[in-house]
């Protein structure tokens, strides 16, 4: 009889240690998601993650390629300005613009005008990125970075006017955005 109680008492104390290993493992394994930050998600979420951050990574890289391509053509319309006007007053230069491709807005060069005026073609569709890019090629501003963080923090860079615009060099981040915010 001895040997029955044995038997059931070697088997409880299999089951409470199944147990405390258990609730022990599901502890140790949340406290490892609360240290590094990362949890489990199901498999739904993360396809649809993974495939925005595609998505994200491709329109990062058109715009900047598109800003590579606005910031070539407005250094080679710079340099065209400056063999032109070399040896006669600089009151005005010639615009040149590329040609539209594959749906990216047409870029135009900045016109230089008497004192620290710059007309500005701003195309439709541009982003803030694309008008800082264009501003600091053109010597308006001198941080770009500075410039795309106040158009984004004052609710700007979805409120920019296509068109021309004449801006003044070295001016505030705030007068920018208002010169090219209005008509």
């Amino acid at each position: 009889m001895k040997l029955k109680y044995y038997l059931r008492g070697a088997g409880i104390g299999i089951v409470a240690t199944t147990l405390v290993f258990s609730i022990a493992n599901a502890v140790s394994s949340a406290n490892k998601r609360l240290v590094t930050g990362t949890e489990q998600t199901s498999t739904e979420s993360s396809i649809l993650a993974y495939t925005q951050k595609d998505t994200q990574a491709e329109t990062i890289k058109q715009e900047e390629e598109t800003t590579k391509e606005q910031t070539t053509v407005v250094q080679e319309e710079t340099t065209t300005q400056e063999e032109t006007t070399i040896g006669q007053e600089t009151t005005a230069a010639t615009e040149a613009s590329e040609p539209e491709t594959q749906g990216q807005p047409q870029t135009r060069a900045a016109l230089y005008l008497p004192g620290d005026e710059v007309q500005i073609e701003i195309g439709s569709g541009y982003t803030a990125t694309q008008v800082a890019d264009m501003f600091l090629s053109a010597g308006i501003i001198s941080d770009r970075d500075g410039f795309i963080g106040y158009m984004a923090a004052s609710g700007n860079s979805t409120k920019m006017i296509a068109g021309t615009h004449i801006v003044k060099k070295n001016d505030s981040f705030e007068n920018l955005a208002n010169v090219i915010t209005s008509r």
